[in-house]
């Protein structure tokens, strides 16, 4: 009797650690039970990733785990009966050993005894039945809980290929959009593409105005320089001589106006343009 009290101490132990780690209470709540629609839908996503499969285990471990602690209960009940039994059949005994066969109480004790042994025979009966008991609904609780463990880890996998599947998906269905919008964007920006040939020819077109602007006003800038070297000149000539005009100096000052009236005229024909 001794060797069977340590016999399920391990079966104790896992089911303390299982209480402790493998309690996943997996239920439809209340609220989308009262509502059909959301019922199905949430029965049609249990279905697709097999928590119906691993509630269903969950349920099945459940239920076996209940009859093995009841087992094991009764099993202890049984103990403590033999146990308490042999204790008053080694009393009885004790008593006998110490009463004469021929007092009147010897009988009453040797009829006692029998009872207790008789008792004794029952409850050894009753405590075998109850282990082999406690035995199969250890087997069977082992049994539920592997098959358990087997479920959420085929559910598991379920839920990585379907999360794989779906970011493929997703992946697709975001490149599908950008490349949608990439060639909106480019059909957007074909006409801006094909005007920009005139205003690049416009740009260059002012930019040369520009350029024959900047070198016409060089060229009259350096005209009016000669004219008032000219004129600095024929003033310096009129003070030496006062007395004695001479028409060739009168010509210079008008070709240098009649060329500054040129110049003025080809500046106006090109900001005209």
């Amino acid at each position: 009797m001794n060797l069977w009290r340590g016999k399920f101490v391990l079966p104790r132990r896992i089911l303390s650690a299982i209480k402790e780690k493998a309690q996943v209470k997996l239920s439809l709540p209340k609220k989308l039970v009262s509502n059909p629609d959301l019922s199905r839908t949430y029965v049609l996503y249990d279905k697709l990733t097999g928590l119906d499969q691993v509630r269903t285990a969950h349920e099945e471990v459940s239920q076996a785990e209940k009859r093995f602690i009841q087992c094991q209960t009764d099993r202890r009940q049984n103990q403590l009966e033999v146990f308490r039994l042999e204790e008053s059949r080694s009393r009885l005994n004790t008593q006998l050993d110490g009463v004469s066969r021929s007092d009147d109480n010897f009988l009453k004790l040797v009829t006692e005894l029998h009872e207790v042994s008789r008792q004794h025979k029952q409850a050894r009966a009753r405590l075998h039945t109850s282990e082999v008991d406690e035995q199969t609904a250890f087997e069977a609780f082992s049994g539920a809980l592997r098959r358990s463990q087997a479920e959420e880890r085929v559910q598991a996998n379920r839920m990585r290929q379907w999360s794989i599947g779906l970011s493929v998906v997703a992946g697709l269905v975001g490149f599908g959009a950008t490349w949608m919008r990439y060639h909106q964007i480019s059909r957007l920006t074909e006409p801006v593409s094909m005007d920009s040939d005139p205003i690049k020819q416009d740009n260059a077109h002012i930019m040369q105005n520009l350029q024959n602007v900047q070198e016409s006003l060089v060229l009259l800038k350096v005209q009016l320089e000669n004219i008032s070297q000219n004129v600095e000149k024929i003033l310096t000539d009129n003070v030496e001589v006062k007395h004695t005009p001479d028409w060739t100096n009168l010509l210079i000052p008008a070709s240098s106006v009649l060329a500054l009236c040129g110049t003025a005229v080809l500046f106006l024909f090109l900001t005209s343009r």
